[in-house]
């Protein structure tokens, strides 16, 4: 066990003033929720979720079903109504994130009128704006960028999209933990990453009939017969995980169900369903992502499936005035891409969600969803996890071909972390699908977490956004191995990634005759850059490039200083 500690130690003492800064920011954060009596007035700062409960006056047979509630709050600029949720009792919360600074009023509406203390309640938020804390608070919650390349914070900011996958964070311990002086396996994992610089959580709903609870567990939500006081404890438990990751900046990416669960309930409930979760989540910074594998359904599926799941969509796309980015996980690309996509064309689909594995993406696949209409942003939301489908060299590989193949962003994966392998003796992980055993502390601290920051510090000081991807890699540079090779470019950097096994590099083409450039290594594995001397291109714009440090994957760099 000192090993590991040790590792996670020097994974975290690295970025241990961030996390200090992170930490400072929760404390201030962990007050934006407040409860108060409708006349006294609510302060809260921009882009915080403030709670806002409410006392029914009638007790319900069946809350969930009985009645519906929302809340619209108005300045002078615009309107924002949010769904209010059922908590237990005769209790309904209505959480709301201001998005502009200035007084806000608000007025609640019940499908009850006669029921008073939900129907005709009022009061005033008075709203400061915020410029401290996590890019989330400063910038606001994430939106599509104005040309549907990639996603940006509201105040259009470009967004970074790094995500880390927990497809089972819906049962890791929040107050307990198997690793010696970490009081939560939930805290560690998000503090861990935050420190390396990953922006994004990815989470989704598991059934029991997945998960191996062979340690305690906490509360665990449960939709299948109605949202009812059962339900709740496993409620309240997810509520605590948004709002730590909301507090510490993290954009949570997140699914209500896992992919087949609905299949069998009526329009109606899943309907319900979606405005629930808008209305208990949709006040956080999320993007909402819908269930594993659902666009388009793989051979073999329900028929209802993909149906079902556009159902939920556009329920919860109505329930939403932040109009959070909205995607459904995709099929494998051997299945679905772009172009055959079943959601491509609908209105509440903003964003793909990819599925890419077996090694870096082909130039055919990527080229597809760049070229697709209408143009929206395309992550490579799922790639080959390490220690499943990929090692090491293979996951750096997979996130810098992403970015320069015009998908703007990538969730990285590590078996242990996406499949919350708890412990191996006893066996307690999420899914026994992976015939090795990988415990999350050691996952945790794999190489490639810390590489996948170094690679957004180094797309950062480029302006990634402006890179656009040269799938005809033929025409841009002559190289010893074409299918080992990817290359993007701006008007002030071009940027190739190299991982042929062999110090071989090859000849650029295309460039500005006649022109310097400086140039550099970047080493993806150390996160730092041998520099190369200035040299120029010939009369025909090609420059050599010079040998690779190493038969190992680099990445070059290449930016243009004068004639």
């Amino acid at each position: 066990m000192v090993p590991r500690m040790k590792r996670l130690a020097a994974a975290l003492g690295r970025e241990r003033s961030f996390i200090f800064r992170a930490f400072i920011f929760s404390l201030a954060a962990m007050f934006t929720i407040v409860r108060a009596d409708s006349a006294v007035p609510l302060r809260i700062d921009t882009w915080h979720a403030t709670e806002i409960t409410l006392t029914s006056s009638f007790a319900y047979k069946h809350p969930f079903n009985d009645v519906d509630v929302s809340a619209t709050f108005s300045n002078k600029e615009l309107s924002i109504t949010r769904p209010a949720f059922w908590d237990g009792g005769n209790t309904w919360r209505i959480r709301f994130a201001p998005t502009r600074a200035g007084t806000w009023t608000y007025t609640t509406t019940a499908s009850d009128t006669a029921n008073s203390g939900l129907n005709g309640q009022s009061g005033t938020v008075i709203v400061s704006d915020n410029r401290r804390g996590p890019a989330i608070f400063t910038h606001g919650f994430i939106r599509v960028s104005d040309n549907h390349r990639y996603f940006v914070y509201d105040d259009g900011t470009p967004f970074f999209y790094l995500g880390d996958t927990h497809w089972f964070a819906m049962r890791e311990r929040f107050t307990i933990s198997n690793l010696p002086d970490c009081s939560s396996q939930f805290k560690r994992e998000v503090d861990t990453r935050l420190a390396e610089g990953f922006t994004v959580y990815q989470s989704e709903w598991m059934p029991a009939s997945v998960q191996n609870p062979a340690a305690p567990q906490e509360a665990f939500y449960d939709w299948k017969n109605g949202i009812t006081e059962d339900s709740l404890p496993g409620f309240r438990n997810i509520d605590r995980k948004f709002q730590y990751l909301a507090d510490h900046g993290m954009v949570i990416a997140n699914a209500l169900a896992w992919r087949d669960s609905i299949v069998g309930y009526d329009d109606g409930y899943i309907r319900k369903l979606a405005r629930y979760w808008s209305a208990r989540y949709g006040a956080y910074p999320v993007l909402w992502t819908m269930a594993q594998e659902v666009d388009t359904s793989y051979p073999g599926d329900s028929p209802s499936l993909d149906d079902k799941w556009q159902t939920m969509a556009q329920a919860l796309s109505a329930s939403d005035d932040y109009h959070h980015p909205l995607s459904a996980h995709m099929c494998n690309t051997n299945v679905t891409v772009a172009s055959t996509s079943s959601w491509r064309t609908k209105p509440y689909h903003t964003w793909y969600a990819a599925q890419v594995q077996g090694g870096p993406m082909s130039a055919a696949c990527a080229s597809d969803f760049w070229n697709s209409t209408p143009t929206k942003p395309a992550i490579v939301y799922e790639a080959g996890y390490e220690n499943f489908w990929a090692d090491e060299a293979g996951e750096r590989c997979q996130a810098y071909t992403a970015f320069l193949s015009g998908f703007y962003g990538y969730g990285y994966g590590v078996a242990g972390i996406w499949d919350d392998g708890y412990s191996c003796d006893p066996p307690d992980r999420g899914t026994p699908y992976d015939k090795n055993c990988y415990v999350w502390y050691d996952a945790l601290v794999r190489p490639s977490g810390m590489q996948m920051g170094y690679m957004r510090k180094f797309f950062e000081q480029i302006r990634w956004w402006e890179l656009a991807p040269h799938y005809d890699i033929a025409n841009w540079a002559t190289v010893a191995e074409p299918g080992h090779a990817c290359l993007a470019a701006s008007s002030d950097a071009t940027v190739m990634l190299l991982y042929n096994k062999s110090v071989q590099s090859g000849v650029l083409h295309r460039l500005s005759p006649n022109s310097t450039y400086d140039a550099w290594w970047f080493d993806p594995r150390s996160g730092t850059s041998n520099h190369l001397a200035m040299s120029k291109s010939d009369s025909s714009g090609d420059w050599q490039i010079p040998a690779k440090p190493d038969a190992l994957d680099w990445v070059l760099l290449l930016k243009r200083t004068g004639r």
